[in-house]
């Protein structure tokens, strides 16, 4: 299974471990999920603004990524209506986060699992000294066994 790690603020972090959030939106996707259809491991690292740690928090497994494109929005399909409620945006908010681009992705959210302790990135991850700005795929396998 391919790892990648996703900064997420604090707010979105609760509502991904309280199962409320099971999308969660960006401007980008790995190729990966498209290409091989394997599932993800995605790493949770809860970004440091509004108060958060700064630490890796847990993971989730994506195993579908959905793609909505310009035509999702002046149509108001029905994927675009499912989107904003599983990621917890309004449609608005969705149409507005696009902007130019035309499109977003929908990462799909299964199987979470928040780590007993946060944890450091290069304490899972050596070596990878920032967090990603969005998503990465993590720079190797998770140098701690027996996690998630």
């Amino acid at each position: 299974m391919t790892d990648y790690i996703l900064s997420i603020r604090p707010k979105w972090v609760q509502m991904i471990f309280s199962g409320k959030k099971t999308a969660e939106i960006r401007k980008s996707a790995p190729r990966a999920l498209v290409s091989t259809k394997a599932p993800l491991r995605v790493w949770v690292y809860e970004t440091k603004s509004e108060g958060g740690c700064g630490k890796l928090v847990g993971t989730f497994i994506c195993r579908r990524i959905e793609w909505l494109k310009a035509v999702d929005f002046s149509t108001r399909s029905k994927l675009l209506v499912e989107i904003a409620h599983a990621s917890c945006l309004t449609e608005e908010q969705l149409k507005a986060y696009k902007g130019a681009a035309g499109r977003i992705f929908a990462w799909k959210i299964e199987d979470v699992r928040r780590l007993r302790e946060p944890m450091e990135l290069n304490d899972v991850f050596p070596g990878r000294y920032l967090p990603p700005q969005s998503w990465a795929k993590a720079p190797a396998e998770p140098a701690i066994e027996g996690l998630p």
